[in-house]
């Protein structure tokens, strides 16, 4: 029994004290601002996505000017010359025969390439930071708290398809889905940013580093910074749907508040909560 302290709850803390603890009191704790930080740049990537698709348009206007104002220049200059040779130059020239983004692409490389880096380091590490709480929180309500050692070394892809599963038996994330595929993708960029390579040539020749990387297409570029902005809450949606452990859900970090859900990504998500009612005015 502890000291009489006089304010009106000492008889509830002896029957707290006395009770017997049939479900342990779980607390998770998490010192992690990787969500804020990923969330603060969602509005910046909307941004700069709506301005370089505007861009896009505005050059398909521009490049149907400029063709037509090449052909009308060359023919001019060229009487002799053969109508295809004409064309081609003039498309050239003019740029109509690339796609909207590729007419884009070199004044808008170094603004997207800053942020898809940025993107994809902190969604890999929530990504990571998910899966290790909800392996963590499952193995200790199993009293497994020395198996967490054992599976926290593993490849994070790896711990998303297999590790839930010596807590749920039946748990199922199936290796072919597209969240896979984002969440391979992204830790494989991860490790090629934060671990970069220099290339070394000497006479011409490569004698150290990587092979040469391919510039990206800006519209690919776009593309998974949107799956790798979606991904880590994806994910934690599907834990939400794993059955109880012990009466209790898994703990998650994420809640997507306003990233878009990509069109790609489909593994289950949770029933959304139902809307309080509004009163009615008569």
């Amino acid at each position: 029994m502890g000291l009489i302290i006089g304010d009106g709850w000492d008889d509830l803390r002896d029957k707290i004290a006395d009770a017997k603890v049939v479900v342990p009191n779980w607390h998770v704790g998490s010192d992690n601002w990787l969500e804020h930080v990923l969330k603060g740049l969602w509005p910046q990537f909307v941004t700069l996505r709506d301005e370089i698709t505007s861009d896009a348009a505005r050059t398909t206007v521009q490049a149907r000017g400029n063709y037509e104002n090449w052909r009308t220049r060359l023919e001019g200059l060229n009487p002799e010359a053969h109508d295809l040779e004409i064309d081609k130059e003039a498309k050239r020239r003019s740029g109509i025969d690339k796609t909207p983004e590729e007419r884009v692409s070199h004044r808008n490389f170094w603004r997207i390439m800053p942020l898809y880096t940025e993107v994809a380091i902190l969604s890999a590490a929530l990504c990571e930071a998910e899966i290790n709480l909800a392996l963590a929180w499952g193995l200790s309500m199993l009293d497994k708290e020395d198996v967490f050692q054992l599976i926290e070394s593993k490849p994070t892809p790896e711990k998303w398809l297999h590790g839930p599963k010596v807590i749920l038996p039946a748990y199922l994330m199936p290796s072919g889905c597209a969240e896979i595929e984002t969440l391979r993708k992204v830790f494989s960029e991860r490790n090629r940013l934060v671990h970069p390579k220099s290339t070394i040539q000497k006479s011409g020749q490569q004698t150290l580093g990587p092979k040469a990387l391919t510039p990206p297409k800006l519209t690919d570029l776009l593309l998974w910074i949107g799956r790798y902005f979606s991904l880590p809450f994806d994910l934690a949606d599907f834990l939400r749907t794993q059955p109880p452990i012990n009466g209790s859900r898994f703990p998650v970090m994420t809640r997507r508040d306003a990233i878009d859900r990509v069109p790609q990504h489909k593994l289950p998500q949770p029933p959304e909560p139902p809307r309080e009612s509004q009163p009615t005015s008569s």
